[in-house]
């Protein structure tokens, strides 16, 4: 009996060491498999595949016509105004839109205070809040204390009137004054408190005169340097201090020159650069 429960015990001992060396070698081979894997990652570099761009965010376009109080749906020119104002001129009226409805501003040839007739080219807010419009019928301003209009047009008998009617834009500069540009009747400056125009035609009897009649856009740069884009004369630069303008026009035999003389539109970025926009050499 005795030896019976000797070798009871004897056998749960040893199935105790058996289980105690199992788990050491389980744990030896974990500690050694994990080196061996360790070692092996050191020889691969691995390259996580590149994601997905996020989905496009949807957009919604609201599309405002006729129906909308607007009366054509060949719009021309944009300007929001510092008071939040939407001005949309288009080939026959000006509107404003505050966010809701439009106001409609058109010509009535027996209401002088009524804006002009012709094709609306360009829009511009002075530093006082009045809104310009360019027209081939001359120059609008709109006051918005009176909600009417006042019109500037060429008067062959009167020198300090604007140089022409066909005006294709106009710029508002750091000091207030206003660039109107002509189609072949040169660039006019404008000080709306001394109501003078001042006129800039080319002559070739005179060094330093502007290159072109035919102005299309007008920029400033930061040192207070007036930019003028012509059609067919290149692009000029304006030192208000000595009147005197600076052309340049392309050279084919020159890489670095001016890559077209028609000019389209001028823009400054916040770097200080002047961009161009031509009728035939794209942009330089």
């Amino acid at each position: 009996m005795l030896n019976t429960q000797r070798f009871k015990v004897i056998k749960k001992l040893g199935s105790y060491l058996l289980l105690i060396i199992s788990i050491l070698i389980i744990s030896e081979f974990t500690v050694a498999l994990s080196d061996n894997v360790s070692a092996h990652n050191a020889d691969f570099v691995f390259v996580e595949e590149p994601s997905l761009p996020p989905p496009a965010p949807y957009i919604k376009f609201n599309h405002i016509i006729a129906e909308d109080g607007l009366d054509d749906s060949h719009v021309k020119v944009l300007l929001q105004t510092a008071d939040g104002y939407i001005w949309v001129a288009t080939q026959s009226s000006l509107h404003r839109f505050d966010g809701y409805s439009f106001k409609q501003y058109t010509n009535d040839s027996e209401d002088e205070t009524t804006i002009s007739s012709g094709l609306f080219k360009d829009l511009e807010e002075d530093h006082s809040g009045n809104i310009w419009i360019a027209s081939d019928f001359g120059l609008n301003m709109f006051d918005k204390n009176s909600d009417s209009f006042i019109h500037y047009v060429h008067d062959e008998n009167d020198p300090e009137s604007i140089s022409g009617n066909v005006i294709t834009s106009i710029f508002c500069d750091s000091q207030g004054v206003l660039w109107v540009s002509t189609s072949n009747s040169g660039l006019n400056s404008f000080s709306p408190e001394e109501g003078i125009f001042t006129h800039y035609r080319h002559s070739s009897e005179t060094p330093g005169s502007i290159s072109s009649d035919h102005v299309v856009s007008v920029i400033e740069d930061n040192e207070g340097n007036i930019w003028v884009g012509t059609n067919g004369g290149g692009l000029n630069k304006f030192d208000k201090n000595t009147g005197v303008f600076t052309s340049f026009t392309n050279d084919p035999g020159d890489p670095s020159s001016i890559g077209s003389d028609l000019i389209r539109t001028l823009f400054l970025d916040q770097d200080n650069n002047i961009w161009i926009g031509t009728y035939d050499k794209g942009l330089l």
